[in-house]
């Protein structure tokens, strides 16, 4: 018995031996699209405290960075962060969102042009304290790149340059815990995002097939 199963060991370990040395290692190339980071402009919103019967005027800032294509409409993923000061009477304290980011973006006709228009509907899925939320974002923008490239752009094109939009959330947030233990409203917002977008390249990865 002990002889069939060290016979059966060997037989197992000279196949996979086999299909060791089978195997081929081939490079696959991978794409990684640009990656606009920016910052979220100080710009004034209204987050109203009921039950104090009060309504501040809040400037938040942030950062936050999507990833980039080049088609005509391409999709948008990211993630960033907002934050404000806030002083409710004789309390305060800081405010912050984290967002997830999910969306399309349309690049207007850009042929000779140095600045190109863009269009885009996003979907912010947030967290602030032990709120999750989600919220439509609409937005335009120019970019600025610092490559002169003509049409048709594909993905597989490098380019950077600097970006700037302008937003809109049109719709009211609430929050349980906006500052000092106090129930908040956050009224829609309109702010500005100006960054700078770090070209895409391709990498290698060795996979066995």
């Amino acid at each position: 018995m002990k002889v069939i199963n060290f016979l059966l060991m060997l037989i197992a370990f000279l196949l996979n031996n086999l299909y060791s040395t089978t195997k081929k290692e081939q490079v696959v190339y991978l794409w990684n699209y640009p990656q606009n980071f920016y910052f979220i402009l100080p710009t004034a919103s209204k987050l109203k405290f009921p039950s104090e019967n009060l309504i501040k005027t809040i400037n938040q800032w942030g950062v936050g960075f999507t990833t980039v294509g080049w088609e005509k409409m391409s999709l948008i993923t990211g993630i960033e962060l907002k934050g404000a000061r806030i002083k409710v009477k004789y309390d305060s304290g800081n405010f912050y969102i984290v967002n997830l980011l999910l969306g399309f973006k349309y690049i207007f006709p850009k042929e000779n042009r140095k600045f190109w228009v863009t269009s885009s509907l996003v979907g912010e899925f947030g967290l602030s304290g032990s709120n999750l939320f989600a919220a439509p974002v609409f937005s335009v923008g120019l970019i600025y790149p610092q490559k002169n490239i003509v049409e048709p752009i594909y993905s597989s094109q490098v380019i950077n340059g600097f970006s700037f939009e302008l937003f809109l959330r049109p719709v009211e947030l609430e929050f349980d815990n906006a500052c000092c233990n106090k129930k908040g409203v956050l009224k829609p917002q309109l702010g500005i995002k100006a960054g700078y977008i770090f070209e895409g390249f391709w990498s290698q990865k060795v996979v066995n097939k």
